[in-house]
């Protein structure tokens, strides 16, 4: 296992924790970046609220605005 592959899941785990406590996809809470494609982060975002792995656990709020930005990325 390389350090890049180690800084790439951390990367990951920023973008789903932003997302889930934001609503943005973005590495900057609340700045919506496209630096990377948003597929695996939000399978980290819905495994976290799925299994309340988080450290700030989701409130129900915070998993609507989830559910509803990724809704609005399918149509």
């Amino acid at each position: 296992v390389t350090n890049s592959m180690w800084a790439d899941a951390h990367i990951y785990h920023q973008y789903a924790i932003n997302l889930l406590q934001t609503g943005v996809f973005g590495i900057t809470p609340g700045v919506p970046d496209t630096a990377r494609e948003p597929g695996y982060a939000y399978f980290l975002a819905t495994s976290y609220i799925t299994l309340s792995a988080t450290t700030n656990a989701p409130t129900p709020n915070i998993a609507v605005k989830f559910k509803n930005t990724f809704l609005r990325m399918l149509l």
